[in-house]
């Protein structure tokens, strides 16, 4: 379960809709909640502060149209900027490093706040009310709105900065270092798995161990795709439940032909029709991620340095710095696999 959630929430982090959605629906509740203490106020006869808008019905309506209007179309440029940053990341450091971009937790947040201030706007537009024996006039909902213009003008200076900097190929790097980094250590982490002596790892052949089984079953991949993850608690779950031997023929990160063996079942008893168990633990998508994939980020670096040794770009300090930066990796991985005195074993069946 925790694996689902976790591949969830990759694919939601990485979207354009997700925080600035989040950040849309929040305004709205805002927005309501506003106009509710201006109506409490109203009915109370509260005297406002001074600080706070005191104009009349149509000057509520010039302000909240003249910031609506003016947010729709910061925001439009603020879109037409992303796609610009995109196609040029995309075309100098490749099409798979636009996923670093899409994931950018700035640029989410600067679209979503430009939205959000634009549909406050809206509704709180809506709720400005005059008559001939009744006016609704909500001041603090207006005061606040011009609260959020001033602050977007920072944040839209903050946006242009943030652009300018990320599509450095210095900050591209780091970016994809730090990720594999991330997965490193989230995959690797030093109290995972058991130390064996270099003889006992020798000694270890698992086609004796399978042997040992009178039973076996194919299990067949269900669609073609990349595995992006396994669960491996519902795998954990069902060998010590049912008393089997698992052997897994693809790894995360490897292409799936739909029918191809995905693993094989041992089994000293007759098989039962909960096996359709094992197959869901298998996460396959049309791409690749980094959740349970190492090599992602590892091909991510490599294409960048071959991309900048290409004749159209001929960045050879580009090539550099992902070089050291796959060195530090390497140094990183040789902490984690020390072979003196014990070594620590996973193993992958591969197919």
């Amino acid at each position: 379960m925790k694996t689902f959630v976790l591949n969830l929430w990759e694919s939601l982090k990485t979207s354009f809709w997700f925080l600035p959605g989040l950040i849309i629906i929040s305004s709205i509740i805002i927005s309501y909640l506003a106009i509710a203490v201006d109506k409490s106020c109203n009915a109370n006869a509260y005297q406002l502060p001074g600080l706070l808008f005191t104009g009349g019905a149509e000057g509520a309506r010039t302000v909240l149209a003249t910031i609506a209007g003016s947010m729709i179309t910061i925001t439009g440029v603020t879109f037409s900027i992303t796609i610009v940053a995109l196609t040029l990341a995309s075309s100098q450091f490749g099409p798979r490093l636009m996923r670093n971009f899409m994931k950018d937790r700035g640029n989410q947040l600067v679209l979503g706040i430009f939205s959000a201030t634009f549909i406050y706007c809206l509704l709180v537009l809506r709720a400005v009310h005059t008559s001939e024996t009744f006016a609704f006039i909500p001041n603090i909902s207006t005061s606040f709105a011009i609260v959020l213009s001033v602050l977007n003008v920072g944040i839209l200076i903050y946006f242009i900065h943030h652009i300018s900097s990320s599509i450095q190929a210095d900050s591209v790097i780091w970016s994809v270092y730090k990720e594999l980094v991330q997965s490193i250590e989230r995959l690797f982490p030093e109290e995972l798995g058991h130390d064996l002596e270099k003889d006992e790892l020798d000694a270890i052949d698992f086609s004796v161990q399978e042997k040992a089984f009178q039973n076996s079953q194919v299990l067949s991949a269900s669609q073609s795709g990349y595995l992006q993850a396994v669960i491996n608690e519902t795998l954990m779950d069902y060998t010590t439940t049912k008393d089997v031997f698992i052997s897994i023929h693809y790894r995360p990160g490897e292409y799936i032909i739909y029918g191809s063996p995905l693993v094989t079942v041992y089994s000293n008893k007759a098989f039962d029709d909960d096996t359709e168990k094992i197959i869901q633990s298998f996460i396959i998508g049309n791409k690749r991620t980094p959740e349970q994939d190492v090599e992602f980020s590892i091909h991510q670096l490599v294409e960048v340095a071959a991309r900048a040794l290409s004749p159209g770009i001929n960045d050879p300090f580009t090539a550099i710095a992902c070089i050291d930066r796959l060195g530090s990796v390497l140094g990183i991985c040789a902490a984690k696999i020390s072979l003196l005195p014990g070594v620590s074993m996973i193993r992958v069946n591969s197919g």
